[in-house]
């Protein structure tokens, strides 16, 4: 396997990810489970539909729960940041909120 041998590593946007499989009607937990071996950051934030992006933590279809089990399990040494749209503004307001709500799913 070209990545195992070269030990390609990734940066999982989970929000675009949750998209993508959203339209080709694919399951985003078994999608997670086959990249988290090869990532080592992400970018999270909530995803709704094939085009509602950088959705608050929560207020999208992402199953928070069950993707930090399996992230936790099969790539815990993973960075991360909140992507969350327009996050940064009023001094981070949103990346904060990003934060506090994943704390529960840790």
């Amino acid at each position: 396997n070209f990545c195992v041998k070269n030990n390609l590593r990734i940066c999982l946007d989970v929000s675009h990810s949750k998209l993508a499989c959203n339209f080709m009607k694919k399951s985003f937990s078994e999608f997670v489970k086959n990249v988290a071996p090869f990532v080592a950051h992400m970018h999270l934030a909530d995803a709704k539909g094939v085009d509602g992006e950088g959705l608050q933590i929560t207020d999208g279809e992402i199953d928070w729960p069950l993707f930090m089990d399996i992230v936790n399990r099969e790539t815990p040494n993973a960075s991360f940041i909140p992507e969350i749209w327009q996050g940064h503004k009023n001094d981070g307001e949103g990346a904060w909120k990003a934060l506090e709500a994943l704390s529960q799913f840790a």
